[in-house]
């Protein structure tokens, strides 16, 4: 029973971590919309396996052991190729294409996907939880009088993989988190090894699994992807994974970029030819020429900081820049040796949150300005987790935050693409319910390609 045991508990592990990995490589070779397909999959793969066994059984009682070493080997090798196809395939159309054109393609997503090889991807994917659903029902159905044990190591063996995934996934750069995965199928294989011949073929799967851990861990990469969504693999310079993102450093060629996964970018700003037409535009420049006096500046979604260069070129030197994910101010510093880099300046204080739950930590009226410029609500990771909206940052009880956190003579400048329009309205009411019956004396909004909405505590008429 020990033995049945560990096997559902490493492949409970196995299946999740697969469910997951496959939604970090979604983002990358698809687009944000259909990361969670991965989820679905995953369920229909092992639901189909549980019917299988149901209808057409696969495991007996009698050779119990030796049908889920069978079942587990065939999973690991077909994790292997499942996640082997979903970074090979090119399953958008022009994948290695204009890697300048990212967000007209993303705007395309639906008309580019290349739907014959997703067509043929999807049940390619469904095959290792197939083999799971079998495992998984065959040993419930005969070994149920020991239902609830077998389930708890089910349960356990599911939430330590969530647990360790995030810091397996950044270790791993990635796709190659399969082989993880595949050594956890190996070791639940070994585990229930029928004989010596068994224990040697799991044993030696165990070992190469080890090998190639050691490679990808030594910093070279064995599987990595080869047709990304919105972006060419040509002018790359650096790629690091983490827990919530693919950060992707490329050559523009004036200037360099970084791209998280397929969902935002942003402009490494080293260069003062960079920086001079920034300043023109009204959703990054203009608050700065508005006279707020010169104490602390929010950066909200700071992302490779060329909002906070914008800030350091016009005086302001505290600044908190806030980003939810900190790999991108290690990146930054340690890319770029410029006086213009922003995250090697002494006044800049780096603050990995998300936007709303740094600025509830700050104090009352820390601010004089509060800045963002499109901040990333799109990615696979929050649109997956329902952790954020693109209205997040732009509800009426964000606007209470932000008069809250700034100081009686600072100025919100906001833009969040298609979000801004809706600004006004959310900040009206929140300063109505603050007793203010002339809302629209504190606020100034101005349109165009580069919109931006401003807002004060004060009226802008007051002197």
């Amino acid at each position: 029973m020990a033995r049945l045991l560990a096997a559902i508990f490493c492949l409970s592990a196995a299946l999740l971590l697969y469910e997951l990995t496959l939604t970090r490589v979604f983002a990358v070779v698809l687009f944000s919309d259909l990361a969670h397909l991965a989820l679905s999959v995953a369920m229909l793969g092992m639901g189909v396996g549980a019917l299988v066994q149901h209808l057409w059984p696969v495991l007996h009682a009698d050779s119990l052991r030796t049908g889920v070493f069978r079942l587990t080997v065939a999973q690991g090798l077909a994790t292997v190729l499942a996640i082997g196809c979903a970074v090979s395939f090119p399953l958008v159309h022009d994948g290695q294409g204009l890697s300048l054109a990212w967000q007209p393609r993303a705007a395309q997503r639906f008309s580019l996907l290349n739907w014959g090889w997703f067509a043929l991807l999807v049940p390619i994917l469904s095959i290792p939880p197939l083999f799971a659903g079998i495992s998984v029902a065959g040993v419930f159905e005969h070994r149920s009088k020991r239902l609830g044990v077998l389930y708890g190591a089910d349960l356990i063996g599911a939430g330590l993989a969530v647990a360790v995934f995030i810091p397996a996934i950044a270790a791993l750069q990635g796709p190659d988190t399969v082989w993880f995965i595949v050594l956890l199928c190996m070791t639940a294989a070994l585990s229930v090894a029928p004989s010596t011949g068994a224990r040697l073929v799991s044993g030696g799967g165990v070992l190469m699994c080890l090998a190639l851990l050691g490679v990808t861990l030594g910093g070279e990469a064995v599987m990595t992807i080869r047709t990304p969504a919105a972006w060419s693999t040509v002018q790359v310079l650096e790629t690091r994974w983490t827990g919530l993102t693919r950060i992707t450093v490329f050559d523009e060629g004036s200037h360099e970029t970084v791209l998280l996964d397929n969902a935002t970018l942003s402009n490494v700003v080293v260069d003062p030819v960079q920086l001079a037409p920034m300043l023109a535009m009204p959703n990054r420049g203009l608050v700065y020429q508005l006279g707020v006096p010169r104490g602390v500046v929010a950066i909200l979604a700071s992302s490779a900081g060329p909002d906070v260069v914008t800030a350091r070129h016009f005086g302001y030197e505290n600044i908190d820049a806030i980003d939810v994910e900190g790999q991108i101010f290690e990146l930054v510093a340690e890319r770029y040796d410029s006086p213009l880099n922003p995250y090697r300046a002494p006044g800049v204080r780096q603050i990995v949150s998300d936007a709303r739950s740094a600025l509830m930590r700050a104090e009352p009226e820390r601010y004089h300005i509060i800045q963002l410029v499109n901040a990333n609500l799109f990615g696979a990771n929050g649109l997956l987790a329902n952790a954020w909206s693109p209205s997040l940052l732009t509800t009426k009880e964000a606007f209470h935050l932000y008069l809250d956190r700034l100081a009686p003579d600072g100025v919100l400048s906001l833009t969040n693409l298609a979000q801004t329009r809706w600004a006004p309205r959310n900040a009206a009411a929140a300063l109505r319910e603050r007793g203010v019956e002339e809302p629209y004396r504190h606020i100034a909004f101005i349109g165009g390609s580069n919109q931006v909405f401003l807002l004060r505590p004060r009226p802008w008429t007051a002197r």
